[in-house]
């Protein structure tokens, strides 16, 4: 039997999580699993909680929300904050840390300097989308899907800049890699 994800992506309007909950589920789809997303965000299009729910099963899915997440994705630290003692304690938290002034810790909560990577990289003249390369990292620390799979659910969405998809997707994943080793 394979593995059950509940997945929550929060953090704030206009960082693209609805987006990256469409993608992660497309690639899914792509791995040959089953895969179901919702959205919900506050008045404001931008600067409110936002997130985005994505369920991905082997099986068919009974309930498209998540009641119990096993892998957060935290863009935010309210967003952080509103899941980081409300989830199992072997759900697996990412978030990223590069606003984050409170300590996070975990055997499962692994932090990372993601918006501060694309600051870095926009003074390098490279605009990297924040939300892709946080998927990107999501990946490479949970497995959920191929990376070959988001690939192709980016180019299915934005041919165009597959360029920088690539690299975003490339990147998140270094940055996990770096807290491995």
């Amino acid at each position: 039997m394979g593995q059950n994800w509940q997945v929550v992506i929060g953090g704030e309007g206009g960082q693209g999580l609805v987006v990256a909950g469409v993608l992660l589920g497309e690639a899914a789809i792509e791995d040959g699993k089953k895969a179901a997303q919702t959205a919900s965000y506050g008045i404001a299009s931008r600067g409110g909680f936002t997130k985005s729910e994505v369920v991905v099963d082997d099986n068919e899915i009974q309930y498209p929300a998540v009641d119990e997440p096993n892998l957060v994705l935290a863009l935010t630290e309210e967003a952080l904050k509103k899941y980081y003692k409300k989830v199992p304690e072997d759900c697996l938290i990412v978030y990223d840390s590069s606003f984050v002034k409170d300590t996070y810790e975990g055997e499962n909560v692994l932090g990372l300097p993601l918006a501060k990577k694309v600051r870095d990289e926009k003074a390098n003249n490279l605009n990297l989308p924040l939300n892709v390369m946080s998927l990107g990292a999501l990946i490479a620390k949970s497995g959920i899907v191929k990376k070959e799979s988001l690939e192709k659910a980016l180019e299915g969405r934005f041919a165009k800049k597959m360029d920088v998809n690539r690299k975003a997707v490339e990147l998140g994943m270094e940055l996990v890699k770096l807290t491995i080793n």
